[in-house]
């Protein structure tokens, strides 16, 4: 319960919480009218009853966690204990003030060990079967609605009102009124200059310095946008761009469905299913700021080349290339997975990396180092996977076969909340 208030804490930030810690939560509503202590307790019984079926099962199954899974037992466990010393009181009492009175050290071991059991055995279920060809080609079939994609630039030409003083669409950094007919015949002009995929790119590029300074990037602004399935924001726009007849050089003007923008469209891919093959890498990022000088730069690009040329004089193997990302690297979504990205494609991520990523003279074992607006990026090219339409596919698969799991094992057990002890949790935090 009380993690998943931290939990939300922790994901928007408490000043964006509207939750008052002083006073019960029955008493607190959400935008949608659900109390807090009911959202909460709801969220807390989902995942107690998710995390009891599961271990349950694995215990039914004799499954043991992994040597990994314990090490991680262990380091959690050892941590506790640390952090209850350093605040200088009882074990007990530190898991109490932080998950309830009366939560001790033999409560949290359990349901710490249910826990891990429980994602282990998830990870085995839904990872476990391989799929056969037919398998994925069928799926496709059924459910290609979904599944393919459109290569796209989009330019968004924005209404906008002289009063409104917040707003984030690019054409809002000018205090001047825009109407909807001056927004149509600019799309008009744009759409009357475009003549390939390029032109389009480099008007975009051009709009947005007019707009934004010489500071517009071009990271984002040279890239397509992959839509996928028929579920874009705007269904004018998505039928026209899934339409059977559309070909690559296809263009259009359209209005959108609130009649407070116009966009101007170009299809650099018609509709499919994409066969680009994913591909996984390794990072190291050494990051820079906008406040950085070019001498803080300079200092951060000379790291990043001692890091690598250090990494290459003791052999450039993968193996060490994992351990430097664990040690330096600053990507705090990597860092820890040895720099690991897999199943990147086209498009995901930013424009340097993704040119160097997709590179067609690019082999397994290469590495460099790339600049971006987020820093200096070593990395380290480790190969090619499937398609992308056929990662999408074994996801859904995976998570479909994982659902009619759970779904069916679950059945066999009752959930009993105790309403005394989830009011009490609902009292002040």
């Amino acid at each position: 319960y009380s993690s998943y208030y931290n939990m939300m804490v922790q994901y928007v930030g408490e000043e964006n919480v509207s939750i008052d810690r002083s006073q019960s939560l029955t008493k607190q509503k959400m935008s949608d009218g659900t109390t807090y202590a009911d959202y909460f307790s709801k969220q807390a019984i989902d995942n107690l009853t998710k995390m009891i079926v599961l271990s349950s099962e694995a215990e039914k199954a004799d499954f043991k966690i992994s040597d990994d899974d314990q090490k991680q037992y262990d380091e959690l466990i050892d941590n506790i204990k640390t952090a209850a010393k350093s605040a200088h009181v009882s074990i007990n009492s530190y898991l109490g003030s932080s998950y309830g009175l009366g939560f001790n050290l033999d409560m949290f071991k359990k349901c710490l060990k249910r826990e891990l059991l429980a994602d282990a055995w998830q990870d085995h279920i839904t990872n476990d079967k391989e799929y056969t060809d037919d398998e994925y080609e069928s799926y496709y079939q059924d459910h290609k609605d979904t599944i393919d994609t459109v290569d796209i630039r989009v330019e968004q030409f924005a209404v906008k009102d002289a009063s409104s003083e917040d707003s984030s669409s690019a054409e809002d950094s000018s205090s001047e009124a825009v109407t909807i007919a001056e927004c149509e015949a600019d799309a008009n002009a744009f759409y009357d200059q475009v003549t390939d995929e390029q032109s389009f790119s480099d008007l975009a590029l051009a709009r947005a310095k007019e707009i934004d300074g010489e500071d517009a990037k071009d990271e984002t602004l040279s890239k397509n946008q992959t839509l996928t399935g028929l579920g874009y924001i705007d269904t004018d726009l998505a039928s026209w761009a899934f339409d059977a007849s559309r070909k690559a050089g296809d263009k259009t003007v359209l209005e959108n469905a609130n009649k407070t923008a116009y966009y101007v469209a170009y299809i650099v891919r018609p509709r499919g299913r994409e066969e680009t093959k994913v591909v996984n890498f390794r990072q190291i990022l050494i990051t820079t700021s906008s406040d950085d000088d070019q001498a803080a730069i300079d200092k951060k690009e000379e790291t990043a080349q001692i890091l690598y040329d250090k990494w290459q004089e003791e052999g450039g193997s993968e193996e060490s290339f994992e351990a430097y990302a664990v040690s330096n690297s600053e990507d705090t979504n990597s860092a820890k997975n040895g720099g690991l990205y897999e199943n990147a494609y086209p498009g995901q991520m930013v424009t340097p990396i993704d040119d160097w990523l997709f590179d067609p003279s690019r082999k397994a074992g290469d590495s460099g180092i790339v600049q971006s607006s987020y820093g200096f990026h070593l990395l380290y090219y480790v190969g090619q996977g499937d398609a992308k339409w056929k990662v999408d596919v074994e996801s859904d698969m995976r998570t479909d076969d994982y659902n009619e799991y759970y779904d069916g094992v679950s059945k066999d057990y009752t959930v009993k909340e105790n309403k005394l002890f989830m009011r009490y949790r609902s009292e002040p935090i």
